[in-house]
């Protein structure tokens, strides 16, 4: 909690959790603004919710002396809006599988051209290292180093599988077991993308909230309130984790690895 270097007056309210939950939390203004924004660059409708309709119906709670943030009951339905736009725009662009390649080459890159393979740790020397510093070196290294010849030529490893967005545990170990079959037939640059996970909200629904974790709650016309997660089935449906795993070879193998793996199939059968 804030320790605050002044007297208070009477009846003042702690504003530090509020404030807390406005910078970082399940309805924090970074995640509204990130999403739209986001959505509107991208070129995609994903991430797009009602946000007027939103922040209109925020409103504030007082639980144990301290001010909280809530909802009014109206704006049950624009916090969906906010909820599903996020899961949306994961799964469709913060997860979809060209960018997460670039991820892995351009880490693979770093790697390779840091002193060590580490970012450095002092801090004004980290802060040069931007945009325009890491293009510039890829540019000077493409002739002369793989992973920046690759992001160069915008050169990325092909997709060959991917599970489903919650798999069984027999899914994930079903790709691994083609990873390892496809290794063994001389298939080049296999990479198995196995970070492609989280829960994308932490309002998990009631029944694994524990009284000791703070809610947000809906505010009724006459002051009655609900914890959020109780009123929205929205919660149920979207809280459980993603777990995306994909499987990626070298561009010119995908034709080969892709028939290796039906005539498997067909040989199964």
């Amino acid at each position: 909690m804030v320790k605050y270097p002044f007297p208070f007056r009477e009846n003042f309210v702690d504003p530090a959790v509020l404030m807390t939950q406005v910078i970082s939390g399940e309805l924090d203004v970074d995640r509204m603004d990130y999403l739209l924004r986001d959505s509107l660059y991208c070129g995609v409708a994903y991430g797009k919710f009602d946000v007027d309709r939103l922040i209109s119906c925020l409103t504030i709670n007082m639980e144990n002396g301290n001010a909280e943030l809530a909802i009014e009951d109206g704006g049950v339905y624009a916090v969906e809006g906010l909820l599903i736009a996020r899961y949306h725009m994961f799964l469709q662009v913060y997860f979809h599988d060209i960018r997460r390649i670039y991820d892995y080459i351009l880490t693979r890159y770093l790697a390779s051209k840091l002193p060590g393979g580490k970012f450095p740790a002092d801090l004004d020397n980290f802060l040069k290292l931007d945009d325009s510093r890491v293009e510039s070196w890829i540019t000077e290294d493409f002739n002369k180093n793989e992973w920046a010849n690759r992001l160069y030529y915008r050169r990325h490893l092909k997709l060959l599988r991917e599970t489903a967005h919650h798999p069984s545990k027999g899914e994930l170990q079903f790709i691994q077991a083609k990873k390892k079959f496809l290794e063994s037939k001389g298939i080049r640059e296999l990479y198995l993308d196995d970070g492609a996970e989280g829960v994308l909200t932490k309002l998990k629904p009631m029944r694994y909230t524990g009284e000791e974790e703070r809610k947000i709650y809906v505010i009724g016309e006459h002051g009655e309130k609900v914890p959020l997660q109780e009123r929205s089935k929205v919660i149920e449906k979207i809280n459980e984790e993603i777990k995306l795993w994909r499987l990626y070879c070298h561009e010119d193998d995908v034709l080969k690895a892709n028939q290796i793996l039906k005539e498997e199939l067909e040989a199964g059968n």
